[in-house]
């Protein structure tokens, strides 16, 4: 790819999730004109809302890219000295490289007749069992259940697989000490141009609870705090700001009551946040 990318002046991304991001950057920074094809209404769907993804956007475009969003692929074919892409809107584009980001899935073919149930990952319980006695899956290939639906989801990210991993390991030796998987919940971080992004937990406001938003257009800060009626955090999500996403996460998690601290939390969400872990550690 790198060679690829160094050959490239007219390259397309088709996907805007953060591989698709990550690799638009490098050929937006190695000189190639760039166009960034996504088929939801935002960049980075899935990921982080629509103020993130607008500021992503800019980024962006203040840096040569041309995006695209709302668009799908209708046909691929050689063209010129490389690939033509048709849109399902009529426009048609040409590229020396294409790039496909469009989503990874496990690959679980394998397990065709093995019993093993699966959806869009390999289904697991809250000690990482599988249907077959005997069979744990853990990390990006395992389903297991979601922290704020109860239902099972795909949360491929590092620091789930190292939990799920854990809890798989201590059920096969039957370790006294396991605690049941607490559910999935999500947590990205991504640098862009130079600034950062981070979301952690639910962007949906809960029933009854509240969200608390923040955002100074000129420098491009942006903090937005979602609250169920309980004041426990539900999610949080920033574009330059400074917080701890794994002391986020585990706040969440634990349903940490921020009736008295909400407000700090706000105000400062990484001195507060690791104030508030260090209290519940002690």
């Amino acid at each position: 790819l790198n060679e690829a990318m160094k050959r490239s002046t007219k390259a397309v991304v088709l996907g805007a999730g953060l591989v698709g991001m990550h690799a638009a950057e490098n050929l937006v920074k190695a000189g190639a004109d760039v166009t960034i094809v996504e088929m939801s209404a935002q960049l980075t769907s899935g990921y982080f809302d629509r103020i993130a993804a607008n500021l992503i956007e800019q980024a962006f475009l203040e840096a040569g890219a041309t995006i695209m969003t709302g668009k799908r692929v209708i046909g691929l074919e050689p063209g010129g000295n490389g690939t033509r892409i048709a849109l399902d809107c009529g426009a048609t584009l040409e590229a020396d490289l294409l790039l496909v980001a469009t989503g990874v899935r496990p690959e679980l073919d394998y397990l065709n007749g093995s019993g093993i149930d699966a959806d869009r990952g390999i289904l697991v319980d809250d000690t990482m069992r599988t249907s077959v006695e005997n069979v744990w899956a853990a990390g990006d290939c395992a389903q297991a259940r979601g922290f704020f639906t109860g239902t099972p989801i795909m949360n491929a990210i590092l620091p789930d697989a190292s939990i799920q991993g854990r809890i798989a390991g201590m059920a096969m030796v039957d370790d006294p000490g396991i605690k049941p998987y607490p559910g999935g919940v999500p947590l990205n971080t991504y640098h862009f141009f130079g600034r950062h992004a981070i979301s952690v937990g639910s962007s949906s406001v809960p029933e009854g609870g509240e969200e608390q938003v923040r955002f100074d257009e000129a420098s491009g800060r942006y903090l937005r705090a979602v609250f169920d009626r309980e004041n426990r955090l539900s999610g949080i999500f920033g574009v330059n700001e400074f917080f701890d996403g794994g002391v986020m996460a585990q706040l969440i998690l634990r349903r940490t009551d921020l009736t008295d601290t909400r407000a700090r939390l706000f105000a400062n969400p990484l001195a507060t946040g690791r104030e508030l872990m260090s209290q519940i550690w002690r």
